[in-house]
């Protein structure tokens, strides 16, 4: 009405969507408020020029902004009690959701921790549980209820609780879209080729944590409330003795600060390429190791300020003899890392979003010194004073800079560099023109994608071996059974003819249509790679709109995602996207001279993921 009175045109409803619940006014709504969002487009602190020709000054949207904030007020005064019932009623409407959230601590520590810190910070209702106990549900979507015996002390957040939306809204492992929203979304893509997604489709703390966590019905578990959490031990834990080295558990996200924390205060510093056994705990493969024969009389003092920086405890050992059959902590299953020296691109035309994921990553939460580098000027800088370069998501306007300086960037990672490319410009790095990836972008291995899922196939079959002795000892080989099949199905192309190259392309520019849109999808891991250490077998990873990418031996593929039966864990995925993005690589590593490419299908570090 307000705008009305003064002739002022605008509309509603058009593009913006309210799934993902990380925007101020969505998260407002899941606490019971009435969340509004004013946006005037392309105003900046300047004036705008129309297509019309018209020129709106600054001042107007100051003006506009200030109306809909008093307009605001107003009719709040006027409804006031309306208003109150309402937020009381949307507390009420969650009480009486039976389903409780859990999670099983021991896996990752520390982001247990921050799980209980980040809901009890918004007003969550968070308990433990007193005594362990047995109880029936889920630990992924779509999965069958299983019954599980549950530890005291296991995290339970119920869905019957005051704020029982934002619980859900932050927790839920799938939460499913309208159907009516459906069919709009696929009308839009199809007739259009535009979506009407603002944002990712899916998001759960849980499972973006890693976190061995459920969903239950377990109202009548013994619980203790959490009110506040203590601070963690720091430093370096008692010993009986002379300590022959320190040691932080590849589990904790803190061992890789550690790890900075340690090679900054000039230390030697290695990790562990398997598990191991030491000072009467089992660490995972991923610990990080400063041995006292390696460094100066001070190390302990150095090795103690590490851990206090990065907040983590070292773990003391006082042999260094493994107690089992697994690796003493002298033997080559512990590699020397080197100091990384970082550079990282940015401003244009790198997204500047993707840009402050990556710097927050390795500048607050790893504390590792960061060197900017302007994309635009890549070519005036020395590459040699670093090892690390990471080229954050830039659209297809970095295709010619990097192009520029192709002979550059190869001279460099032949000579030992590291480069690491995430989401769209990791897909331009596995362009063939630039020769710094033998990665490959699906749209440009059309005719022989066949190659590619067959290795794919044979990969993932190798992480769960099954050997038949019978057939291996056997006079004579055994018939496969799969030779009548393979005869019907060359007779079947011989028949049809291989679709053009024209065709395929077309098809192909069809199917990314439909490409995944923020959808958590099943990541197998390659747990014999370095680059996964810290992961489980298998983990979600998010792919939003990113392009999908094939590799062949000898890259290493430290991610592959799953099959189409089993790819979806969260969000929208049509079915077309599902045999698009089967079996393609999400995370890469290959050797190039002394150094290495690699490349992530999307950004991890995406919202401190």
């Amino acid at each position: 009405d307000a705008f009305d009175a003064h002739g002022w045109p605008y509309y509603t409803r058009e593009w913006a969507d309210g799934w993902y619940p990380g925007y101020s006014d969505g998260w407002a709504e899941l606490r019971g408020a009435v969340g509004i969002l004013y946006e005037q487009a392309r105003s900046t602190g300047m004036s705008v020029k129309r297509p019309s020709g018209q020129v709106m000054p600054y001042r107007d949207t100051v003006l506009h902004q200030a109306v809909s904030s008093l307009a605001n007020l107003r009719t709040a005064a006027r409804n006031r009690e309306a208003l109150l019932r309402d937020f009381a009623s949307y507390h009420r409407a969650s009480l009486g959701d039976p389903r409780v959230f859990a999670v099983a601590t021991g896996r990752v520590p520390d982001r247990e921790r921050r799980l209980v810190l980040t809901l009890l910070r918004q007003g969550v209702e968070v308990s433990t549980a007193t005594a362990a106990f047995s109880a029936r549900g889920i630990a992924a979507p779509g999965d069958p209820a299983q019954a599980r015996t549950f530890p005291a002390g296991t995290i339970l957040v119920a869905a019957g609780q005051p704020l029982g939306g934002l619980v859900k809204a932050l927790l839920e492992f799938d939460p499913h879209m309208a159907d009516t929203f459906l069919r709009e979304e696929r009308e839009k893509l199809e007739r259009e080729g535009r979506s009407k997604l603002y944002d990712i489709s899916a998001w759960n703390l849980g499972m973006a944590w890693g976190l061995d966590a459920w969903w239950l019905d377990a109202t009548g578990v013994a619980r203790t409330p959490v009110t506040a959490i203590d601070e963690p031990p720091v430093g370096i834990a008692a010993a009986p003795g002379v300590a022959v080295g320190w040691i932080v558990d590849g589990r904790l996200d803190g061992s890789l600060g550690f790890a900075v924390a340690a090679l900054e205060r000039g230390l030697e510093v290695y990790v562990a390429d398997k598990d191991f056994t030491a000072a009467g705990t089992r660490f995972a493969r991923g610990a990080v190791l400063v041995r006292r024969d390696d460094n100066a009389a001070d190390v302990e003092a150095a090795v103690a300020a590490a851990a206090r920086a990065s907040g983590v405890l070292a773990q003391p050992t006082t042999t260094a003899r493994s107690p089992d059959d697994g690796p003493d902590l002298g033997g080559h299953h512990f590699q020397r890392l080197v100091r990384p020296r970082v550079a990282l691109l940015g401003n244009a035309p790198i997204d500047i979003d993707a840009y402050g994921h990556v710097w927050y990553l390795l500048d607050r939460e790893l504390r590792l010194p960061v060197t900017l580098i302007e994309t635009l000027a890549l070519d005036a800088y020395d590459l040699r004073r670093y090892n690390v370069l990471v080229i954050p998501p830039g659209g297809s306007a970095l295709g010619p800079i990097l192009a520029a300086n192709k002979d550059a960037l190869q001279a460099w990672v032949k000579g030992g560099g590291t480069l690491i490319a995430l989401g769209s410009s990791a897909a331009l790095i596995a362009d063939d023109k630039l020769g710094l990836s033998g990665v490959r972008r699906r749209g440009d291995v059309l005719e022989s994608l066949e190659l590619y899922e067959k290795q794919a196939e044979r990969e993932i079959s190798s992480r769960a071996i099954v050997i038949e002795p019978g057939a291996v000892w056997a006079a004579a080989g055994a018939p496969t059974g799969h030779g009548d099949d393979d005869d019907h199905r060359r007779a079947e192309d011989e028949e049809h003819g291989p679709s053009g190259k024209e065709a395929l392309v077309a098809e192909h520019a069809w199917l990314l249509r439909f490409a995944p849109r923020g959808a958590m999808l099943r990541g197998l891991v390659d747990t014999d790679s370095w680059l996964t250490f810290g992961a489980a077998a298998e983990m979600p990873v998010l792919v939003d709109r990113d392009e999908p990418l094939f590799a062949r031996a000898p890259i290493r593929t430290a991610i592959r995602l799953a099959g189409p039966k089993t790819l979806r864990f969260s969000g929208l995925l049509w079915p077309e996207a599902r045999q698009v993005w089967a079996r393609t690589a999400w995370a890469t590593a290959e050797s190039m001279g002394e150094g290495q490419t690699i490349l992530f299908a999307s950004p991890p570090s995406l919202r401190a993921w």
